[in-house]
């Protein structure tokens, strides 16, 4: 969580996977879902954490290698 903290507030970081990672992270926190986790009990877990996954994988694959090493030394 530390290194996803300092990459978010990083300024070589783009936008786009910024605004996918929060708005992924939103998404989980809102009730409502596009299969709602009450009504379809399992499945409703999985479209979170699937979209989860993608935007983490999305926000790291996009994130620049010096951004990427700054953020493992903690800088």
């Amino acid at each position: 969580p530390q290194f996803l903290w300092r990459l978010m507030w990083e300024r070589r970081m783009p936008l786009g996977p910024k605004a996918a990672l929060v708005i992924a992270i939103a998404y989980l926190l809102v009730p409502m879902g596009i299969i709602p986790d009450r009504a379809f009990g399992i499945l409703g877990y999985i479209d979170d954490a699937a979209l989860l996954a993608l935007a983490t994988a999305w926000f790291l694959i996009r994130a620049p290698e010096a951004a990427v090493r700054d953020a493992v030394d903690g800088r």
